[in-house]
């Protein structure tokens, strides 16, 4: 699979150009935002309530299925926390 890194242009660089493509430029940018934000979520119930912040030398087999689980975890209770009233 390809993985297209879309990294989002700072507040100065959009201003450059017509109204139109400002539009489109800040569509665009919000889009890329959104899903980030989707993303740092998860990392933040990883490294926040699981306390994974440091990774030591297991093997990659080991260490792909750690994460695995708690990606999985973090996934669960972070559906968890929106099914539930608040």
């Amino acid at each position: 699979k390809h993985i297209r890194y879309k990294i989002n242009r700072r507040p100065s660089q959009m201003k450059k150009g017509s109204a139109r493509s400002q539009a489109q430029l800040k569509r665009r940018e919000h889009e890329k935002s959104s899903v980030r934000a989707k993303v740092e979520h998860v990392f933040g119930v990883v490294k926040g309530l699981f306390r994974y912040r440091k990774t030591r030398y297991r093997g990659l087999r080991k260490q792909t299925a750690k994460l695995n689980m708690l990606f999985a975890l973090a996934n669960l209770i972070l559906a968890d926390r929106r099914c539930l009233p608040a």
